[in-house]
């Protein structure tokens, strides 16, 4: 049974706010061994800018494996844009 788009965008949902505290509670913990010492202001900004692409990276993945091998052999040999034209297009008529 295919997971639907609502369904997988609640789940990649679920998967960034989980990932957003722990990415946030890494970074005050691991910078400062790096000598980088954001505010924690910069530092939920910073985990807000890779939650983003977080969330676009787990839906577009859901949806490509979602979909028929053929799309994903294509994606892996077109590369980017013929992915994200998939993805938006619902993999149909790949």
């Amino acid at each position: 049974m295919s997971q639907s788009r609502f369904r997988s965008l609640i789940e990649s949902v679920t998967n960034l706010i989980v990932g957003y505290a722990l990415a946030v509670a890494t970074q005050i913990v691991v910078f400062p061994w790096f000598d980088l010492h954001p505010s924690v202001g910069q530092n939920l900004t910073i985990g807000a800018l890779f939650s983003a692409m977080s969330l676009l990276r787990s839906y577009a993945l859901r949806r490509l494996f979602g979909g028929n091998m053929r799309s994903v052999w294509l994606c892996g040999v077109l590369g980017g844009a013929y992915c994200a034209a998939l993805v938006f297009r619902g993999f149909h008529s790949a």
